[in-house]
């Protein structure tokens, strides 16, 4: 095919000019952008059959641009093609992940790109032919926001049998439920309430049973200790040493002299 119209966003001269005498030679109308911003006017205005998006622009980056073209109601299903510098690992499925429909790497290869270019542009004609937006990540894009309640107004892409059949499919699951599992939440939460009464008696229970050492340092903080008792029976004279010293034959015999010096006369 040729006589498409391609418009190409880039902030490189370039690599704009490169890649527009390269389409141009293979039948194609090119258009350019510098920036984001001037890219997604274009866009409006134009509306391309195919969009080729650079990542690092200056303004608005490529990934903000796609994600701005796939939420305009004209031009939502616009095939859209990464052409950029990033080829680190993982930059490709960021791109497809954006909303682009393919991923050309630079430098660009002179061969792949009008090859590239032109099956993007067979795959939008097939799915067009077959009722489906022409942009297969145009179309997933679509489907994320009426998942999510974001649905357009007029000029949103084609309603499909097939988002027909998803939307009903909730509904068909939920009737389908047996009828323990359409319970209240509140009914299946009951036997987690058992355990929490459960829990607070055993807090309670806990608080209010004092342990055998809790016993014996109350006794011993609100009784007399063995050391205390022990210094009031040597005051009183009444200690086991004390009893011992007045029951010894020693003692008995002081005692006896001490008599005996107190029967003696005064004078002799």
């Amino acid at each position: 095919m040729s006589g498409e119209l391609i418009l190409y966003v880039d902030d490189d001269r370039f690599n704009r000019v490169l890649v527009s005498r390269v389409l141009k030679s293979s039948g194609y109308v090119m258009e350019e952008a510098e920036t984001g911003k001037g890219g997604l006017e274009k866009a409006q205005q134009l509306k391309p059959d195919l969009i080729l998006m650079d990542i690092n622009l200056p303004d608005l980056d490529g990934y903000q641009c796609t994600d701005r073209i796939r939420n305009m109601p004209d031009i939502a299903d616009t095939p859209i093609v990464a052409l950029t510098a990033n080829a680190m690992v993982g930059d490709r499925e960021k791109a497809l992940e954006a909303g682009c429909d393919g991923y050309i790497s630079k430098p660009v290869d002179v061969d792949e790109l009008p090859r590239e270019v032109a099956r993007q542009l067979q795959e939008a004609a097939t799915r067009a032919a077959q009722g489906l937006p022409r942009s297969a990540a145009g179309e997933y894009a679509e489907k994320k926001r009426k998942q999510t309640g974001q649905l357009r107004g007029t000029g949103a892409l084609r309603r499909t049998p097939a988002d027909e059949e998803e939307q009903q499919a909730p509904q068909a699951v939920e009737q389908a439920k047996p009828a323990d599992e359409k319970k209240p939440a509140a009914t299946k939460a009951a036997p987690a309430k058992k355990s929490g009464a459960l829990d607070k008696a055993k807090a309670r229970s806990l608080a209010t049973t004092t342990s055998p050492l809790d016993k014996a340092k109350k006794k011993a903080s609100s009784g007399i200790s063995p050391l205390d008792k022990a210094k009031a029976r040597l005051r009183s004279g009444n200690s086991p040493l004390d009893k011992a010293k007045a029951s010894s034959p020693l003692n008995k015999s002081d005692k006896k002299d001490e008599e005996k010096d107190d029967d003696k006369p005064a004078g002799g």
